[in-house]
This record gives C-alpha cells, structure tokens and sequence, in this order.
C-alpha cells in the first residue's frame, strides 16, 4: 500500500526538489529522492509556494529532519511526504536514521 503524506507548515520554509520542474498555479512541483543513503539532489534552490515532494526511492527507510520545522516520519520505500514553504530562507536537514546524510535547501521569494 502507497501512502502520501501531506503537511503544510506555515510561518516555516523548508523545501526540496530534483531536476524536473513543472509550474502551475500554485507554484512548481519539485522533489528530492532519498536514495543509495543520500538525498538527490543534496542541495535544492526553490520559491515559496513550490510544493516539494520528498520520496523515498531506496530499499531501507529514511526520514528528513529539521528540527522544530519539518518532519517526514519514517518512509518505508516507494511513500512520500509533501510540504510547501511558506518562509524564506536556508535549511539544513538531514536523515535521523542516517546522519551522515544531510542536504540543504534555500528558499527564495521571488526567482
């Protein structure tokens, strides 16, 4: 069974994203794979609005943590969390399960 889990966070910024952007109303649509013990990609320039999709693409779970501002819980292979950013700024986060891996995003108001 899939599950997708949907958070908006407001007064915090946090985002994530990989190489394929596609724009509606709402913002853009970006999206970080955990993978291979790594976040893809490991840094991540997005606007508010964008809606981030984190999913998890590997065979172990993983998580992504930024405390007091984002929780993805634990992601079993194949589910993903959204978020969309309502503040600007740059955050670092990382997996609890495997700290090594970390990434950082930046969010923009405007491109």
């Amino acid at each position: 069974m899939r599950r997708v889990l949907t958070m908006a966070l407001l007064g915090s910024g946090v985002a994530w994203g990989a190489a394929a952007r596609q724009s509606d109303s709402r913002g853009a649509r970006r999206e970080i794979q955990m993978k291979a013990i790594s976040f893809t990609p490991r840094e991540l320039s997005v606007l508010i609005g964008d809606t981030v999709l984190f999913k998890n693409a590997d065979v172990v779970r993983h998580n992504a943590v930024r405390r007091e501002t984002f929780d993805t819980g634990e992601l079993r292979s194949g589910e993903s969390f959204l978020w969309v950013p309502a503040d600007t700024g740059e955050y670092r986060y990382q997996c609890t399960i495997h700290p090594r891996m970390r990434g950082m995003i930046r969010v923009d108001s405007m491109p």
